[in-house]
C-alpha cells in the first residue's frame, strides 16, 4: 500500500483510504501513510469514533483529513475535539463560516461559535451564531427556508468553515434568491429551472414535452451528438455542446438524477488507478465509417 501510494502522490492524486478492514491501528501506520502520500490530500474513513478519540492529535498534527458518517460515529466527545481543534483571532471566538450547496455553489457567508457548530451537528441542518442577536440562529426555522447539513469542512489554516447544505425553500439569501451573491448562471441554474419544469411547467414548455415524450428526447439527444461531432468551428462546437448538455440534463431529471450525482460519478472515477482502454465500439466505427464513405459518395 505504501509503495503504492508512493507512486502516484507524484502524479498529483489525492488519497481516500478506506481503514474499516483493519483490526488494529497504529500511530506509527497513520504517519507512515502521510509520509507515503507526500503533500498530497488524505483522508481515511471507516474508523470508529473510538480511534478519532484517541489519535486525535496525530491527525490534527499529520493534516490527515477524516471522513466519518457523522449519524453514526460522532459523539458528544468527537465533537468537542473538532472543536477544540479550530482556531480564530477574533475577539469574540466566532469563526468565519462559507455555505455553499451540493455543487459548491456559494451561498452565503455566515459566523459560527463552538456553541453553534454543535448544534449543527446534533441537528443535522444549517445552524449559525447571529451577531445581530447574539443568539443560535437555525437557518430556516421562521423563514421555511431549512437546510439539511451535509458536511462541514475546515479550510488548511483549521480557522474557517465551510458548510455544504441541501437547500430548502427559496434559497439562502433574504432577498429571496439561492445566493446572497447574485443570480446563480450557468450550468446550476439551467439545473434548477429543468428541476422545476418537472413539476411546475407553464403552458407549452418543451422541457415537459420532452418529459412526456422519450422518443422525441431520446431523437434530440441522437441528433445532438451527431451535430457536435460534426462541429469544427469554435462558435458551432460550443453552440452545439451546450444544446447536448441541456437535452442530457433532461434526461438525468426525468430520472431523479441531479448534476451533483453525475459530479459524484466523475469524482469517483478519479480515485481508479487502473481504467479501461476507452475505444469504441465496433458497430459505432462502422456506422462511421459508412456515412464517411456515403459522404465522399456525393461529393
Amino acid at each position: 500500500v505504501f509503495s503504492e501510494i508512493h507512486k502516484l502522490n507524484k502524479m498529483g492524486f489525492f488519497f481516500l483510504v478506506n481503514l474499516k478492514a483493519a483490526s488494529k491501528i497504529e500511530e506509527a501506520f497513520i504517519t507512515r501513510l502521510k509520509e507515503s502520500s507526500g503533500n498530497q490530500e488524505l483522508t481515511i474513513s471507516g474508523v470508529e469514533s473510538s480511534f478519532l478519540f484517541s489519535h486525535f492529535s496525530i491527525l490534527d498534527k499529520l493534516k490527515v483529513r477524516v471522513e466519518v458518517d457523522s449519524k453514526v460515529y460522532l459523539t458528544e466527545e468527537i465533537i468537542n475535539i473538532f472543536c477544540s481543534s479550530l482556531k480564530t483571532d477574533r475577539t469574540d471566538g466566532l469563526f468565519v463560516t462559507v455555505v455553499t450547496n451540493e455543487q459548491r455553489l456559494v451561498l452565503g457567508q455566515v459566523y459560527s461559535s463552538k456553541e453553534s457548530i454543535k448544534k449543527a451537528f446534533e441537528m443535522q441542518r444549517g445552524v449559525y451564531w447571529s451577531r445581530s442577536r447574539n443568539q443560535l440562529w437555525i437557518k430556516g426555522e421562521t423563514s421555511g427556508a431549512v437546510q439539511e447539513l451535509l458536511k462541514i469542512e475546515v479550510d488548511c489554516d483549521m480557522d474557517s468553515l465551510l458548510f455544504m447544505v441541501k437547500q430548502g425553500g427559496v434559497g439562502f439569501c433574504h432577498l429571496n434568491r439561492l445566493s446572497c451573491y447574485g443570480e446563480v448562471t450557468g450550468l446550476a441554474a439551467l439545473t434548477n429551472t429543468i428541476m422545476d419544469r418537472k413539476i411546475n411547467a407553464p403552458p407549452g414548455s418543451y422541457t415537459k414535452r420532452l418529459f412526456d415524450d422519450p422518443l422525441l428526447l431520446k431523437a434530440k439527444i441522437l441528433e445532438e451528438a451527431n451535430e457536435l461531432c460534426e462541429a469544427t468551428e469554435k462558435s458551432h462546437v460550443i453552440a452545439e455542446a451546450a444544446d447536448l448538455i441541456y437535452f442530457a440534463l433532461v434526461k438525468c431529471a426525468k430520472h431523479g438524477i441531479t448534476i451533483t450525482d453525475v459530479e459524484s460519478e466523475l469524482d469517483g472515477r478519479t480515485l481508479k488507478v487502473t481504467r479501461r482502454r476507452g475505444d469504441a465500439k465496433d458497430h459505432i466505427l462502422k456506422q462511421i465509417s459508412e456515412q464517411e464513405k456515403k459522404d465522399k459518395g456525393t461529393q
